[in-house]
């Protein structure tokens, strides 16, 4: 199914040499609104494969590279033409039910053409925005398609588009969403989650014609689509199968029960930050806290605790692990693990539509001191990561699930076990019309796919420490798909960024090319933006090329903060979400003519 042509892979190959990146040019445009990023303590709320998930999500958004949207902090869609100005030309409040500080769930934007986008992250409802754009103004309209339930054992999280198109006057969706059950119906002491996928066919002309035409489910997220129509093959890390079969053992792990952290922290060289998460019953004047230099005391007002018993007793709601921790006094008179500066040292409290964040802004007084915990008396609150390292965190470990793989004989012995972790194990399923599955026996490693903005559903496939091009059989079926192109040594070069997310290709004028975008840490700041890697053989002049091309694009600053999201616009143009900026890179393809070569693809 995946048979490769060695003849496409240059015989001599030695390496990928940096080249001069002078003429690259990178553009900053200040956004309106700062982008929506997830809060610090939403990885204490998730389990591994949906913070997997959400890390794959595309935080911008593109149709055909046109036009781009993301989800704003102040809960708005912002549109924005891929113009010279990239200013926001609509900004569409989100319906309340979508709402998010980012701690719970991040709304997510789907592109389906420049005029219809839709917007996920709800678990009863996708909310589809119709733009009508002309040369003076643009307007919308909105409509609401509910999700038909689903009757599943466990606990259900949001709705998530991954795959859309048009047909005739409807839309056909496919959804993807998480969900947590118990591998024993008699104890909840095993949980392990599982992914539903369903494919609706909304009618354009009336959201409420909504109709479910097939569900399948799988042990992991998937990770690419494609579709001509009433047939679609779907690559994830675990084959798909029917909502009544069951998991495979190998995928049933043992682990904890959940436990929600009673407070989220983290910290930068000069500041440690806790973010309690409280109910919106409890008011700014009934917080006490008091710094120390070697501690802090933080409590509520008796007559607030009373208040909020009084009304959990009226609607018998679940107290959070906060609100339970600060009313059995456990922060009071609690020493930490290092000194701290008290007249540097803040609490703020901040509202939200659903509960209040109380957050303590403890100054080091050693800067540059790592903390190893918060309170000198440990009490198993892990540090959490910046949100975007999410990925990287998660892309890390997956060298400990992996069975070991052969050394290649093409650097001879001189690879250890690390140089071949990476890419993802890759199943191939078709799922018919009527829901029916069928998986190939054939296993890849998947290492990426083509950069959004880009019509092209080829991947970039691991074989041994080289990567191919791969482009799906058209109509769609489990045939063999085209070998196109070959990147010696590229599997070996992306195994040594550890951090790399988003990784993306680009084919362009009968040339490929890599992206690998990497947060760049150093001092003063913990994050001052990103790298960017660009890997490729160049414009296809030599038959066996002997050395590649890589350049090195720093991106961003610490005002801006590292890369979240990268697409490709329709004149060649790689732009960078970042939360308060946009990076539009320029003239970045080497010997390749921007405009003119993504028209083509394009």
């Amino acid at each position: 199914m995946f048979r490769a042509d060695r003849a496409r892979l240059p015989p001599a190959f030695e390496a990928y040499r940096l080249v001069d990146s002078s003429e690259v040019q990178v553009h900053t445009y200040p956004l309106s609104e700062h982008a929506n990023t997830y809060h610090s303590n939403a990885a204490t709320t998730l389990g591994y494969k949906e913070l997997k998930a959400r890390a794959r999500q595309e935080p911008l958004a593109t149709s055909s590279g046109t036009v781009l949207a993301y989800v704003s902090e102040h809960n708005t869609v912002v549109f924005m033409r891929a113009d010279d100005l990239y200013e926001p030309m609509l900004q569409c409040p989100l319906p309340p039910d979508m709402c998010t500080d980012g701690s719970e769930h991040m709304p997510s934007v789907y592109g389906l053409d420049d005029a219809t986008w839709i917007v996920s992250g709800s678990d009863t409802f996708v909310w589809v925005l119709s733009l009508a754009m002309d040369e003076s103004s643009v307007s919308y309209t909105s409509k609401l398609v509910s999700v038909p339930a689903l009757v599943t054992p466990g606990t259900p999280l949001p709705w998530y588009v991954v795959h859309a198109l048009r047909q005739d006057e409807s839309i056909h969706m496919v959804l993807q969403r998480a969900r947590r059950t118990s591998s024993d119906a008699s104890t909840t002491t095993r949980m392990r989650t599982d992914f539903d996928l369903i494919l609706l066919h909304a009618t354009f002309e009336s959201a409420s014609a909504v109709s479910l035409r097939w569900h399948v489910c799988c042990d992991e997220p998937c990770t690419w689509l494609d579709s001509d129509g009433p047939t679609y093959l779907i690559g994830s890390e675990a084959p798909l199968r029917t909502p009544s079969a069951p998991a495979t053992a190998e995928t049933i792990h043992d682990m904890p029960p959940f436990e929600a952290a009673p407070y989220a922290w983290s910290q930068t060289p000069d500041t440690v930050m806790l973010v309690w998460t409280l109910p919106l019953s409890i008011p700014k004047q009934a917080v006490r806290a008091h710094f120390s230099r070697k501690g802090l005391s933080l409590s509520l007002a008796t007559e607030a605790m009373s208040a909020s018993i009084t009304e959990e007793n009226a609607s018998a709601p679940a107290l959070s692990p906060a609100e339970t921790a600060i009313r059995a006094g456990t922060y009071q008179s609690r020493a930490l693990w290092a000194d701290i500066d008290v007249d540097g040292s803040i609490w703020m409290y901040e509202t939200t539509p659903s509960h209040v964040l109380l957050t303590l802004h403890l100054a080091k007084a050693h800067e540059g001191t790592r903390w190893v915990q918060v309170f000198s008396d440990e009490d198993g609150v892990l540090e959490t990561l910046d949100p975007s390292d999410l990925m990287a965190m998660m892309e890390g470990t997956q060298k400990y699930a992996q069975d070991a793989m052969p050394r290649s004989s093409l650097l001879h012995e001189a690879m250890d076990e690390d140089d071949m972790a990476v890419g993802t194990t890759w199943h191939i399923s078709m799922v018919y019309g009527d829901g029916r599955i069928e998986t190939a026996k054939e296993t890849v490693t998947f290492l990426a796919k083509a950069a959004p903005g880009l019509r092209d559903q080829a991947v970039l496939l691991q074989h041994d420490v080289d990567a191919h091009v791969f482009v799906p059989p058209k109509p769609v079926q489990l045939s063999a798909w085209q070998h196109t192109a070959s990147l010696p040594g590229m599997a070996y070069v992306l195994a040594s960024k550890r951090e790399a997310h988003p990784v993306y290709m680009v084919r362009m004028h009968d040339t490929t090319y890599v992206l690998a975008v990497e947060p760049r840490h150093m001092p003063p700041a913990l994050s001052t933006g990103s790298v960017m890697y660009m890997y490729t053989l160049g414009a296809p002049t030599s038959t066996h090329p002997t050395h590649g091309q890589c350049r090195v694009l720093p991106l961003g600053d610490a005002s801006t903060g590292p890369v979240l999201g990268v697409s490709v616009t329709r004149w060649g143009q790689v732009v960078c979400l970042c939360s308060s900026a946009l990076l539009v890179v320029s003239q970045v393809w080497p010997s390749v003519s921007p405009s003119t070569a993504a028209a083509e693809r394009l």
